[in-house]
């Protein structure tokens, strides 16, 4: 989908690109991972999810997928305590890329976490698409107080 968008002051046109949503559903989540280095990944084939799902640890077993139809996003961020958590925020096909963009969630001041390295992540499937793919992260501050 493309919007254009009459600017005011001399007649021209800005375009926007608004992209074509990917529904996805989260396949699985947790806070360990086997190395800790950030890792934002796309897995389209069975045998790439084989080779990239044994460098996080679940909370629970992932769900399955059906790779005829979908292809697996994995996001994981290296933090130096716990609270942390990552979710998924949208994805789309923009302009033959495919973006996936999440939020990684820090705890406040308010807050009190256990020290010690984590890594909180998200796996997601969604609609095979073809094109690059490029991750986009943004943190947002969350509070403890009630």
């Amino acid at each position: 989908m493309v919007l254009a968008l009459g600017a005011c002051s001399d007649g021209s046109e800005v375009t926007i690109d608004a992209g074509e949503a990917l529904p996805y559903e989260q396949i699985g989540f947790g806070q360990r991972a086997a190395d800790h280095v950030l890792l934002e990944r796309l897995a389209r084939t069975e045998a790439e999810w084989e080779a990239l799902a044994p460098r996080v640890s679940p909370r629970e077993p992932f769900l399955p997928v059906d790779f005829s139809q979908q292809m697996v996003a994995l996001m994981a961020v290296p933090v130096e305590s716990g609270g942390y958590a990552v979710e998924v925020e949208q994805a789309e096909v923009v302009r033959d890329t495919v973006v996936i963009s999440y939020i990684v969630y820090t705890p406040g001041s308010d807050c009190i976490s256990t020290m010690g390295l984590a890594e909180p992540f998200q796996a997601i499937s969604l609609r095979q698409a073809a094109g690059p793919v490029r991750f986009e992260r943004t943190r947002e501050r969350y509070s403890c107080e009630m």
